[in-house]
């Protein structure tokens, strides 16, 4: 069970469960020691710290791993250095254990090859190899396109070669908004002009009479030129403006632009939110779309450097402009992907709110870039008249700003657009909502509701919550193949489950025409990517005599793959009909197999898989048992889903508790300028602020010279303790 190879599969195991779980990017020595400790453990063996650091030298000489060093106190930016530190000499991995002689450790039988002591003012990060290769790509295509850098070191095919080359980069792949910009159509778009077309759109039929504010044209006029800005703040403080000017001045000046969105519901909202009043066709798309993504089969999966996607520096979009919303939820391959993809010479505005969740996927790139004090970031902070008359837009400012709202009660008589319904009985309050309180509101529930909730499992998890939506919106008919009540158990079997199979089985054989469905995994074959919502359009069932499906059609199902289970031949095949950002609907067919492992009910869903996305009226579920997963970003980003109508149903004395908790989804990131040490724990570990600020502080090296040189983490807080140190604030 000691064997050298199963040591160093759990180093690396440690470290990509780290970024696929925790969405770190980089893991102390002390954090890499524990996690692989707690792998190990087992009864007849479990290694000391000591025997383990051998395997992870070993581990960096062979490229599997990398190893960095930074400064954790402020450090003025000094003159550039090779970010890859000379190769130092390292030993030939440890041999494995003799069995025979249990007193001869792995760290005895071993060589550990030592680097020069490291200075008191540094920190150790241990990357993936794969994670290492996005960050540093990122930083280094994004300061290129910045014009942070007329020539930019790059590493060498060979992830982890320590030979470096550097590529020039003339100005003309460099603009940013110190110089005029020449299209094809030779009109210079500089500072002036775009003010003056600006004064001529405010007069315009194409603003919809809106004046835009000193800020948001400082935005635009910095973002239209630039070759990679930021657009942030929170709702209604005229993004959408801002981005609907923007785009029609690159039109203007003849500059060809592309937008997307991370979700479908996301491309569609800012293909209906830019168009508004405009005389040209408007389209955005999801950024898998506009990467043209293509199925795992026709790449290399264990190749990581290779591209996912039919765009890449190879064949870049033709795009001179590319925007992207909602930026919070990129996370390193997403990002990786896209910059990859986008030409030197263009430009790339990023826009999104980073007090929203971060996103599911390793790190926090939104955060982290605008940190990082290379990027030109425009804050806008006033909320317009519009905007500051409805209690969402007010309440979710005050939750962000740590103050806890007033909340009215939710009544047939309410007048706010944003309830409260204090109790605990979370299905009673489900039944009164849908049942009662909208249709005396003025809304469909059927058409209008979309329920969130933080967890899957447990009461209140939106397993539960789908089953009950379920009857009430698409209630079993008398030839459908399971019964409420089986339906119901099937949930709860469900709920102790993970993962995309394990939340399929709360439907399993039982969705309904007229479910709402969400795609839980990307299928590139189908062009259906993870987050897209769907309603079930036809349900074929099988495995009876006559058997057809509940439209009449009588099509024959799918044929099962070979060597599939009877049981699963004789299952359901359906029929989605998605809608895509034009609004241009359009079919997909699922088959048992497929249904079961891709498909989810989505008449509730968590927080972070609505995150993107806007409805009319948002039910929003707390409860005392998912105190766990409960944040004042994650209270923020529900309340910000919400059009026209939000209805929290919590008990009134958890909302300070919520709003006070502010931990489990920051970044400890490292800024470019502003040195600061890296926090541990729940926090996210990430040095892409460093590397796009500051890259010269960050120096690679080949081996971690000893033990001693392990960093403790800072001293952790716990929930209460946090709690007892804040007194709450109410408005």
């Amino acid at each position: 069970m000691d064997h050298p190879n199963r040591i160093k599969a759990a180093v690396v195991s440690a470290l990509d469960a780290a970024s696929e779980g925790d969405g770190h990017c980089f893991l102390t020595p002390d954090q890499l020691i524990e996690r692989t400790i707690a792998i190990l453990r087992i009864d007849s063996y479990t290694p000391t710290r000591y025997e383990l650091m051998p395997y992870v030298n070993a581990l960096v000489a062979e490229n599997k791993i990398v190893l960095e060093t930074f400064p954790i106190s402020p450090v003025s930016p000094v003159s550039p250095v090779s970010p890859v530190s000379p190769v130092l000499p390292v030993s030939a991995p440890p041999p494995a254990p003799s069995h025979a002689d249990d007193a001869k450790s792995p760290a005895a039988s071993a060589v550990v090859s030592v680097a020069p002591p490291a200075p008191t003012a540094v920190r150790i990060a241990f990357y993936s190899a794969k994670f290492h290769y996005f960050e540093t790509d990122i930083a280094r295509r994004l300061r290129m396109m910045s014009g942070a850098d007329s020539t930019q070191p790059t590493e060498s095919a060979e992830l982890g070669g320590a030979v470096s080359t550097v590529s020039g980069v003339s100005a003309q792949h460099r603009p940013y908004a110190a110089a005029p910009v020449m299209m094809e159509q030779e009109r210079e778009m500089t500072a002036e002009a775009i003010s003056e077309w600006l004064d001529a759109y405010e007069t315009s039929a194409e603003s919809g009479g809106h004046s835009l504010s000193a800020d948001q044209r400082a935005a635009i006029v910095s973002s239209a030129c630039a070759g990679v800005s930021v657009i942030t703040g929170g709702p209604g403080v005229g993004k959408t403006f801002v981005l609907r000017a923007l785009v029609r001045c690159w039109a203007h000046f003849g500059i060809k632009y592309s937008l997307a969105s991370p979700t479908g519901r996301g491309a569609r909202r800012m293909t209906e939110m830019i168009a508004a009043g405009a005389t040209k066709p408007v389209h955005a798309q999801t950024i898998h779309r506009l990467l043209e993504s293509q199925p795992f089969g026709r790449v290399n999966r264990d190749d990581f450097t290779a591209s996912r996607v039919n765009r890449s520096e190879s064949n870049p979009l033709t795009a001179d402009a590319v925007v992207v919303d909602e930026t919070s939820m990129l996370d390193r391959g997403l990002m990786h992907s896209l910059v990859r993809a986008i030409k030197p010479s263009a430009r790339l505005v990023l826009v999104g709110d980073t007090d929203q969740l971060p996103s599911v996927g390793p790190g926090l790139v939104l955060s982290d870039l605008m940190s990082s004090g290379v990027l030109r970031v425009s804050r806008l902070t006033q909320v317009f008249r519009q905007a500051a008359t409805s209690d969402i837009v007010t309440h979710a400012h005050a939750i962000n700003h740590g103050r806890v709202p007033k909340l009215e009660l939710a009544t047939p008589k309410a007048v706010s657009d944003c309830l409260l319904l204090d109790t605990t009985d979370v299905s009673g309050a489900i039944d009164h909502v849908v049942t009662e309180l909208l249709p005396a509101l003025g809304f469909n529930p059927r058409q209008s509701l979309h329920v969130l909730s933080p967890m899957n499992q447990y009461p209140g998890g939106t397993r539960f919550l789908n089953v009950q939506l379920q009857e009430l919106f698409t209630p079993a008919k008398s030839d459908d193949t399971k019964t409420s009540d089986e339906s119901k158990a099937s949930a709860a079997r469900a709920g102790g489950g993970s993962g995309g199979g394990g939340a399929a089985s709360s439907s399993f054989r039982g969705y309904r025409i007229g479910d709402r469905v969400i795609q839980t995994v990307n299928n590139y074959d189908k062009e259906v990517f993870n987050g897209e919502l769907g309603i079930v359009e036809r349900v074929r069932r099988v495995g009876s005599a006559g058997a057809g499906d509940d439209t009449g059609n009588t099509s024959a199902a799918a044929a099962p793959k070979r060597g599939r289970k009877s049981s699963e031949a004789a299952g359901d095949s359906l029929v989605v009909r998605f809608t895509e950002s034009d609004g241009t609907p359009r079919d997909v067919s699922y088959s048992y197999h497929e249904q079961t492992e891709q498909l989810q009910l989505a008449f509730a869903t968590t927080v972070h898989k609505a995150q993107g996305s806007e409805y009319d009226v948002v039910v929003i579920v707390m409860q005392p048992n998912q105190k766990i997963m409960l944040t004042r970003s994650l209270l923020y980003t529900a309340i910000t889903r919400a059009k026209k109508l939000a209805i929290l149903i919590a008990p009134r004395y958890l909302l300070p508790q919520v709003i006070k908790k502010t931990g489990n989804t920051g970044s400890a990131h490292v800024s470019g300028r502003d040195i600061t040490s890296v926090m541990t724990g729940s926090r996210r570990n990430s040095l892409l602020a460093m590397r796009m600020g500051a890259p010269h502080l960050i120096s690679r090296t080949r081996s971690l010279a000893s033990i001693d040189q392990l960093t403790p983490p800072p001293p952790a807080t716990t929930i209460g303790e946090a709690e007892a140190e804040t007194e709450y604030t109410y408005e």
